[in-house]
């Protein structure tokens, strides 16, 4: 049986370069925590790792299209229903406009957003429009709260 490929070797390139150095010029060398063995088998278990990851995200993948596929299915009888609901209620003007309400918001369903980031934003990120939204016209008059303050200092002086 071979060995499953990997779509992603996930080695840096000094870690590669390390196992290099260490399978060829010092691999007799041996440090406290570090060897050609104790390396290979560090590298051994991150690519299984990355293999696992692979599979799942494959499952996901295919767990996506099958949800895609019979949303379609249920989309299409829905559509079905409805327009044998329409037929069945032509006699009845009451079931005529609640079944006619049904088809006016046919917004697609989206998939759940991908969860929010925490944490605070990036030095920088929020700063770009903090002065843009000021009109050119309000920059000359001060708000009330700051001529109270100058008319206070000027009665002190």
């Amino acid at each position: 049986m071979s060995k499953p490929s990997l779509k992603f070797d996930p080695l840096s390139t000094t870690a590669r370069d390390v196992l290099g150095l260490f399978s060829d010029a010092l691999a007799e060398v041996r440090f406290p925590d570090v060897d050609l063995h104790s390396l290979q088998a560090a590298a051994d278990e991150l690519r299984a790792l990355q293999l696992e990851v692979e599979r799942l995200e494959a499952e996901l993948e295919t767990a996506r299209a099958l949800v895609s596929a019979q949303s379609e299915a249920l989309t299409g009888q829905a559509e079905r229903g409805l327009a044998y609901a329409r037929i069945y209620a032509a006699a009845d003007a009451k079931l005529s406009l609640r079944v006619a309400e049904v088809g006016q918001s046919t917004s697609p369903v989206s998939p759940p957003a991908a969860p929010k980031k925490r944490g605070r934003a990036r030095k920088g990120e929020g700063d770009a429009n903090l002065f843009n939204s000021v009109d050119d016209n309000s920059s000359q008059a001060a708000p009330e709260s700051v001529r109270s303050y100058e008319d206070a200092a000027e009665h002190a002086a």
